[in-house]
């Protein structure tokens, strides 16, 4: 299995006040509360896992918020096909866009500009 993550811990307040998500069950949204979502999605041969979490405690510390997108592929591969698929079809370079494209993609642009990312 190939895997490649971005974590991002420590959002000061409602984590998904900040994400273009929206969760509800039935007309009562959760987002004030302290919330999990875990869900897993494919593109192309990547499967995509979301973990967010809000209000997450932590001994002597502020509660906090976790995001985390990982990518995922299946593989049965020997060292030799393991390295081609890693070097010749750029499977790292893909994770990374694919790692890229959500966590960024899920963050609000005000939020965003807020965190100074430099590209």
């Amino acid at each position: 299995m190939l895997k490649c993550n971005f974590n991002f811990y420590g959002i000061e307040g409602n984590l998904f006040e900040n994400t273009k998500t929206t969760v509800s069950i039935s007309y009562a949204s959760l987002a004030s509360f302290n919330t999990q979502l875990n869900s897993e999605f494919s593109e192309n041969d990547t499967t995509i896992i979301l973990t967010m979490a809000n209000g997450i405690r932590q001994p002597n510390k502020e509660p906090c918020s976790i995001f985390d997108v990982d990518c995922v592929q299946n593989c049965t591969a020997t060292f030799t096909t393991f390295r081609n698929d890693i070097v010749e079809k750029s499977c790292l370079d893909i994770f990374h866009a694919t790692n890229k494209k959500y966590f960024f993609g899920l963050l609000k642009e005000d939020f965003l500009k807020k965190l100074n990312p430099e590209y």
